[in-house]
Order: structure tokens, then sequence, then C-alpha cells
């Protein structure tokens, strides 16, 4: 009988849950707490960053905290990770809300610009390449206030690998093997506070939190601090978050507790056409600007004359035939007061007939606002101005989608063109990289055992004697010329105590959690690149550079280390991936002594 009863009510449950379509998916938090023990933290360590990233459990695990402090001096992110031991189908999933918990509260003294995410989800066939979606933490009137945001499939189409976008990549949801939460470029320190990420079949709007916003002075400043955020991350890259800054920004002004005379109806016009103007244009240029422009005519509606192109696109404040509901990100919700098949391009951008003409005012880390409120200075003799037409020219609506090569870098803070148009080493695909350097090193043109002077990475170390200078293989060679190195890397003189160094070494690295964070944990020590020896008295010194293999990106190792009656012994170790190899910096492992 009992087992007739747990029949019938598995049937019904069946029978409800297909009447009600799939259920939401809890991906880790919620009431039952965090899976603390699959969850980890990774910094920008071992390329050569100096950011920090700390991980803990509170409130009976069901509250992830993420703290710590971005450097931008070498590096600039932190993020926390977590692999799924099997692959999870979220395919038939319209989305994800993550939840969270506010940490700090609005205040008119000490005004800060909201914290910008990425969400990100790794699936099984493309093993290196992370694909996220931006965010913004919207800003609180108080600290401990729960807040959610709602990301789409779509907006999942950021797809990179060590900082390198990859242009013509695209999401599988029906075979993820990660999620990760990264903090990117945003100086100083953070915390986030995370109760759920869920999987849901259907979209979702949470209302902003609602501040005070009790002056003009207050609001510019809000929108100058996060201009300045913002544009420093569109002009690393990273569009999204520029694009998530504004748009959080925008919904919070329009949600804002406040008078009549400080956000007037004319001012929420004009927030709500750049919102939808922004969810009506193609690009991601188009859509960081477009609410670059809105934020430019809030201050010019405010009385804070804002010098730029006069032909640029600004929404219309007399314009009321629509309102708009603030929201915590994404898009927002329209409703239309009147009935009309005019098109919003028509109705609020009456001054420029096509987003295209809009002139791009080239992306810049200046406050809107100059020191007067009278004035600004004009960008449009940055270098960034190539990549922006005049008005008079037919604006691409997708020119970051232009495709330059497979992977692009946007960790390069050079703003002489768009990301992708990049012509520095990293930038050329692989395969002419190697075609190139076969062809320079049949014609003898590449000299490896050349003296010179020491890279900028070389080791300085606090020693007697001091290392051997090493003529480093640059990276082009390393990637292109590896087995014809190894054969000549080492003289047979020294190969036995190069093999003692390497396996130290390999001890060392899979010891250090930063490396093993980054790396993996099964990393060994590879062949040998180039290396350099000297003797000094009765002590044998030996200085290599070795390839790092069996973990997830590809790096690079140099060590120093000595011989003499003592044994074999390492002096200095340092490691770096590909990208910190590219800026000419490295991490030094510690070693214990």
């Amino acid at each position: 009988m009992l087992t007739l009863h747990r029949s019938v009510t598995t049937a019904l449950f069946l029978l409800i849950v297909l009447a009600i379509g799939q259920a939401d998916l809890l991906i880790d938090g919620g009431d039952s707490g965090w899976q603390t023990g699959s969850w980890y933290s990774q910094v920008d360590g071992v390329m050569g960053g100096k950011s920090s990233g700390e991980l803990t459990f509170l409130e009976s695990n069901t509250i992830m905290s993420f703290s710590g402090i971005i450097s931008l001096d070498g590096g600039g992110f932190s993020s926390v990770r977590k692999p799924f031991s099997n692959a999870i189908d979220l395919s038939p999933y319209a989305g994800f809300v993550v939840e969270l918990e506010t940490t700090r509260a609005h205040d008119p003294n000490t005004i800060d610009a909201p914290l910008g995410l990425h969400l990100q989800f790794h699936d099984s066939f493309s093993r290196y390449i992370g694909y996220a979606s931006a965010f913004a933490v919207p800003l609180s009137s108080s600290v401990g206030e729960t807040v959610s945001v709602y990301l789409p499939q779509t907006s999942f189409d950021r797809g990179s690998w060590i900082g390198r976008v990859c242009n013509d990549c695209q999401i599988n949801f029906s075979s993820i093997v990660e999620v990760d939460l990264y903090v990117l470029f945003q100086d100083g320190p953070f915390e986030v506070r995370l109760r759920k990420i869920s999987a849901v079949n259907d979209p979702q709007t949470f209302a902003s939190p609602v501040i005070s916003l009790l002056s003009n002075e207050e609001i510019k400043t809000l929108i100058d601090k996060t201009i300045q955020s913002g544009g420093g991350l569109y002009d690393k890259g990273y569009h999204e978050l520029c694009i998530a800054l504004y748009g959080s920004v925008l919904n919070t002004i329009l949600a804002a507790n406040c008078s009549d005379a400080t956000v007037s109806k004319r001012i929420k016009n004009v927030i709500c056409q750049g919102l939808q103007r922004e969810a009506d244009v193609g690009s991601k240029v188009n859509k960081a600007w477009t609410l670059r422009y809105t934020l430019d005519a809030l201050l010019d509606e405010m009385g804070f004359n804002v010098t730029s192109n006069e032909q640029a696109w600004r929404p219309d404040p007399t314009l009321n035939d629509h309102e708009c509901v603030q929201w915590t990100s994404g898009a927002y919700i329209l409703h239309l007061l009147n009935e009309s098949t005019e098109s919003m391009s028509e109705t609020t951008a009456r001054s420029t007939p096509s987003p295209s003409l809009v002139p791009f005012i080239p992306p810049s880390l200046n406050s809107p606002i100059a020191n007067t409120a009278t004035s600004r200075v004009e960008t449009t003799s940055m270098p960034s101005l190539v990549a922006f037409p005049s008005s008079a020219t037919e604006f691409s609506e997708t020119p970051e989608n232009a495709k330059v090569t497979s992977f692009t870098s946007t960790n390069d803070a050079d703003t002489s063109g768009t990301p992708t148009a990049s012509a520095s080493v990293c930038s050329i695909p692989y395969a002419l990289i190697v075609t190139i350097v076969m062809i320079l090193a049949a014609s003898s043109t590449i000299i490896i055992t050349t003296k010179g002077a020491r890279p900028p990475h070389q080791p300085q170390l606090n020693v007697t004697p001091p290392p051997p200078e090493l003529n480093r293989v640059p990276l082009p060679v390393m990637l292109a010329g590896g087995l014809f190195l190894f054969a000549t890397s080492v003289p047979s003189s020294q190969k036995s105590r190069a093999d003692k160094l390497l396996r130290l070494a390999q001890e060392v690295l899979r010891s250090d959690p930063t490396v093993t964070m980054e790396l993996g944990p099964g990393i060994e020590s590879g062949n040998v690149y180039a290396s350099s020896n000297g003797k000094d008295g009765e002590v044998h010194q030996l200085v290599l550079q070795f390839q790092i293999n069996g973990g997830n990106a590809w790096a690079q190792g140099c060590l120093y280390g000595v011989e003499d009656e003592t044994g074999v012994r390492l002096i200095s170790l340092e490691v770096a991936n590909m990208d910190a190899v590219l800026n000419n910096q490295s991490f030094q492992v510690p070693l214990n002594t």
C-alpha cells in the first residue's frame, strides 16, 4: 500500500511538472547553503598582478562572501570559480538569476559608482574559453538589502581566454562544466555577497532599490564617478561592463526617492528615451555611447553645460509619450502611453536619422565635466579617434565584430584603436606566427644565443653569486619552434644539473596555491627553451627558461639554481602565463629557504 502511495505521489508530481513546465534549477546557494568545498578564488598573480581575493561563507553557509582589492599594477582581476564534477545541461532555461546582498549603503558624502561583475560559464566543448555576461550590483540605501539581477542566455556572448576575446565563438549551454564570478579592472577594495545563482525558465524582472538623491550636485557626482569607472572599462575593451554600469545608474536615478525638482518629468523622459534607444541599437559600442550620451543629456538638463559635438544624439526631454519602469539589469520595462506606429528611432532621435550617424567621441577616463561646471575638455584629439568615423560617414553598427583575429587582447591600456584592431603579436593568428618564425629561422635571422641586455623581467636576485645573463626566447619563437629549441637549449655538461633543478621547480610549483589556482594542480616542468650557465669559484650556476606542461593554460617558468658541495638548490623561480609574457611581467614564486 505504501509503495502504491509513493507511486501515485510520484506520478502526480510528474504530471504537475509537465503541466507547469520544467522547474527552475538552483545552481548553488539558497536556503540549503553553498557547496563550500567546490569553490575557490583565483587572482591575477600569475600574470604579474597584485590583486587579492578572499572567499568566506557566512550565516550557516547561506551567503558566499567574495572580497579583496583590485590593483591595476600589472593585473586587474579577482575571481571565484566552481567546476562541476559532471557537466550540466542549462540549455532549456531562459536565463539566470543572481541574488545578492548589498555590502554598502549609498552615502552622499562618499559617492561610488556601482560595482560591475562578470558571471561566466565554461562548456565542455571549448576547454579554455569562458563566456560571460556583465551586470552591476545596484546601489542601495542600506547594507544587507537583498537584490537580484536577471541575465538572459543570449547575454553570455563574450567568449574569452586569458583576456583575449574570441570573435566567432558561441557557448553550448547543453554541457556546462564551470561557473565563475569576476571583478575586473575596478581599482580598489570590493566585497560581493551572493545568496544564490539559479537557472530560470522565464525572463525575470526585479525593481531597482530606492535611494535618496537630494540634489543635482549629488546626481552629477554619481554620474561622474560612473563615467570614470565605466569609461575605464570601455577603454580596456570591456564594453559589456560599461553598458551594465551606465544602465544601472540610469535605472537608479529613475527609481530614486527625491523631489520633482531634482528628478523632474523631463529627466525621466531623457532616461527612458536613452534606455529605449540602447535596447534598439545593435552593436555594443553604440549601446555604450547611447547610454553615455544619455548621461550627458541629464547633466545638460540639470544645468551643467556639457560641451560636445552638436550633432551627437541627445534625448528630447519634452517628449512624454512613454514611461519606463526601472529594474536592475538588462533592458527595462517600457509602457507606451499612446498607441503609435512611429518607431522609437523616429520619436526620440529626431536630430539624427540613424544611430549609425552618431559621431561617437572616443572613450576617455576623464569625467564628463571639467573642474568648472560650464565646460568639458574635448576628447576629439585622443588617439582612439581613428576608430570612429566622422558624422558624415555611415558608422558600422557592429565595429567590434570585425574579424581581425580569433582572439583579441582586451587587457592592453592602449586606446589607439578598437581592441580588435591591434597589430601586436598577440593578435596575429598563430598559423601566421608559425610561418613567419619558420621563414626567419630558415634564413638564420633569429639568433637565439646572441648576447644582449637583461630583459625587463629577468630575476633580480640578492644573492652571491649573481645569476648568469639569460637571453630569453621571445613568445612567437616559443610557440613556433619548440622542438628546434629543445634539442640545443641545454649543453650536455649541464643536462644532469638542469634535470635536478627542474624537478625541484616542479615540486615548488605544485605546492604554491597561487600557481595551482591559475594553472591547475597537475602541472609539470617541461622542456627548456633557453639556458645560461656559469661558475663562481666552486659554485655552478644555471638559469633555465622552460615550459610548464599539464596546466589549463599556456605558461612558462624561469629558474635560477646553483650547485655546490651541499648539493643543488633553487635560488629563484618565476612563472608567467601568456598575458604576463606579452606584458613583460611574471609572478615570483616564494621559496622556502
